[in-house]
């Protein structure tokens, strides 16, 4: 096995992680100074895992993150294209962001894909998004991989790109699985990085005794999906004896709301969200989204794969990897957000 990381500070402030495999070959760089004097050419399967992860964060840094993403996807499609990377298979890690808002459902127009949010919606708690159709309301129904991507954020337009470039390969006979990963969360997601991971926001504020604060109306819908339920999905794909190729959903198919998440939580520590104290603060983010859940019927038939862990028992994984480890401060980065004129509502 070999496994290039630049360790990029935001995901590893400490460097080098205590728990690298030791039967493992390193090599701590950018994949862009390939190829390395020690790193194979050929492979049974490469699986593309690198990115940068921040949907709010990608809107006032789309440059960084289009390098870190895109650019970095396409480099690997090159050296593949070239032969100078071979390998039977590409599992790609891609996002449920390139959905954008998630499929609703219109009692008069059936399935339909919501427009934006506007910033008048917002500023009025108008949170759940009409049919694009009649203008009716619309409720949440679980997101299938026919159904249209609609990138809102710059992060998922780099996922939507580097499903495109790597999916082109298929025409040099290399199947490509772009995993379309919902909300993950677990041990090893490193609180220090604000932008990422409510739920390990959650817990550290939690743990510190600190008060929370929850987006919108506290109902915003996740589809969370602990990480050792995706790390079972992508073996499955690799151990699979016909690889895959296209877009497929990883998800729980449960629907979370960030305020039953935030007192799950609070709950596992044995703390009270009440008596920390919590904020809903009436506002979203450019870039956000109200629902999006998992339709994982094509994983289950494919990889006779469903997600396994509860939320209390991932929540209990979570709060044992966290209890320990530093943070950094959320309020920054939602300052952030502000100084760019990227929270809509009535915060």
């Amino acid at each position: 096995m070999f496994v290039v990381d630049n360790l990029e500070r935001q995901a590893h402030p400490a460097g080098a992680p205590m728990w690298v495999n030791p039967r493992a070959t390193y090599a701590w760089c950018d994949f862009r100074d390939a190829p390395l004097p020690n790193m194979p050419t050929r492979f049974d399967a490469i699986v593309h895992l690198a990115a940068a992860t921040g949907t709010g964060q990608s809107m006032y840094e789309g440059a960084l993150y289009t390098r870190a993403n895109a650019e970095l996807t396409a480099y690997l499609a090159d050296l593949i294209v070239a032969q100078r990377l071979e390998a039977n298979r590409v599992v790609f890690a891609s996002s449920r962001a390139v959905y954008g808002e998630g499929t609703r459902e219109c009692t008069a127009c059936g399935r339909v894909r919501p427009r934006v949010r506007t910033r008048d919606a917002a500023s009025a708690g108008d949170w759940d998004p009409p049919c694009p159709g009649c203008g009716s309301a619309t409720t949440w129904v679980p997101t299938r991989e026919t159904d249209e991507a609609r990138p809102l954020s710059v992060y998922g337009a780099t996922k939507s790109f580097g499903e495109a470039v790597l999916g082109l390969l298929t025409h040099h006979s290399t199947p490509v699985l772009s995993m379309r990963f919902f909300n993950l969360y677990g041990p090893r997601q490193t609180p220090a990085n604000p932008y990422v991971g409510v739920a390990s926001t959650f817990a550290s504020l939690v743990l510190a005794g600190k008060p929370l604060t929850i987006f919108e109306d506290g109902l915003v819908l996740r589809d969370f999906l602990h990480v050792s339920d995706a790390v079972d999905a992508v073996c499955r794909a690799l151990d699979r004896p016909v690889p895959l190729k296209g877009p497929m959903n990883i998800g729980s198919g449960r629907a979370i709301t960030l305020l039953e998440l935030a007192r799950t939580i609070a709950d596992e520590s044995g703390a009270s969200i009440d008596a920390l104290g919590y904020t809903i603060n009436g506002a979203t983010r450019a870039g956000d989204l109200r629902a999006c859940i998992a339709d994982s019927t094509l994983a289950r038939r494919e990889l006779a794969w469903a997600a396994h862990t509860s939320l209390r028992a991932g929540v209990k994984s979570l709060l044992d990897w966290v209890r320990g480890t530093s943070m950094t401060d959320p309020s920054g980065a939602l300052a952030e957000l502000e100084r760019f004129g990227l929270l809509m509502g009535r915060s």
